[in-house]
């Protein structure tokens, strides 16, 4: 009779023990399942944080070296944007979404570029008052796939274009050029386009293109 009831109770005991073992193993996969998702998670975070600062150096890089690129009026600020680096180096705006592969994760880089407005105190508004053609808005999102589904990252920005390119004309000698012909920049030049109005009677000066 006692036999029997101990082995009643190693049976149960066993069973409980089982039990808590599989509870166990059960918990401590999902936690593993979770800090595998969450490294995923950051690391997908950090390459889109490191694709917009790379977006934005070009940004900047080429509103330094050709803002008229920001101001031309073909932009259409509805139109998602991409660049595109010619064999020789330049880089251009062209309609489109990028899409660059890290690790075999694809993560679609996409900007806008809006015009920006300022009132009477030279304050930034949302629309109307005066164009601000120094400033551009820039609105840039980084989109890819997550554990979970799809995760964007988004940030803004205003480019300002604080500097023109300019050359100091010292020979006016040359003398002016027929009005058909078209204006030459650069130090090595020293004609003129006759409807400039260049007074060439006084001190030698500068001329400042925007």
């Amino acid at each position: 009779m006692n036999s029997s009831k101990n082995s009643g109770q190693s049976l149960i005991e066993l069973l409980l023990a089982l039990s808590v073992a599989v509870v166990a193993i059960i918990s401590g996969f999902l936690v593993l399942q979770f800090l595998i998702k969450r490294a995923s998670d950051e690391g997908a975070s950090q390459m889109a944080a490191y694709l917009r600062e790379e977006t934005l150096k070009k940004m900047h890089f080429l509103s330094n070296i050709s803002y008229t690129a920001l101001i031309d009026p073909s932009l259409d600020s509805t139109v998602d944007y991409k660049f595109v680096t010619a064999a020789n180096g330049t880089i251009s705006l062209t309609p489109g979404i990028d899409t660059q592969v890290v690790s075999g994760k694809p993560y679609s880089v996409a900007f806008r570029i809006l015009p920006v407005y300022r009132d009477a105190n030279k304050n930034i508004v949302s629309s109307g008052n005066v164009e601000d053609k120094n400033t551009r808005q820039v609105n840039l999102a980084i989109s890819w796939t997550g554990p979970d589904g799809p995760v964007s990252l988004f940030s803004s920005t205003y480019l300002t274009r604080d500097r023109n390119y300019s050359f100091h004309q010292t020979d006016w000698s040359g003398g002016a050029t027929i009005p058909a012909d078209p204006i030459f920049s650069g130090s090595s030049y020293n004609k003129y386009k006759q409807g400039t109005d260049i007074d060439v009677t006084t001190s030698p000066g500068r001329v400042t293109v925007p």
